[in-house]
């Protein structure tokens, strides 16, 4: 896919950056390398190959989604209220905390 000088300036101005002139040349073939990449993997793209606006369509579907199949467990607590436990083992505690040296001079 080939980048163009509007393109990288609308980049530019999204990122809030200023390059060169080399710098922009620099970056052009790293993002048109990665634009190809994407076009090839599906990522942000149509059936035309052609970008879309950002709507991910056909390598990035999240497995489960379509069929259904990915569903969430249950929230359940496992485990009880261990803080009397915990805090008996503490050298010095008032109440649900614990005590520690002042750290803070006045």
């Amino acid at each position: 896919m080939e980048i163009d000088e509007k393109t990288i300036e609308q980049l530019t101005k999204l990122a809030m950056i200023e390059l060169s002139l080399e710098e922009k040349e620099a970056h052009r073939s790293d993002l048109e390398k990665l634009a190809t990449f994407a076009g090839t993997i599906g990522v942000g793209t149509n059936e035309t190959n052609e970008t879309n606006g950002g709507e991910a369509e056909g390598g990035s579907c999240v497995p489960g989604a379509v069929t259904g199949t990915n569903r969430l467990r249950e929230d359940v607590v496992t485990n009880e209220d261990l803080a009397d436990e915990l805090l008996a083992g503490a050298p010095d505690s008032k109440g649900p905390y614990l005590r520690v040296p002042r750290t803070v001079d006045e």
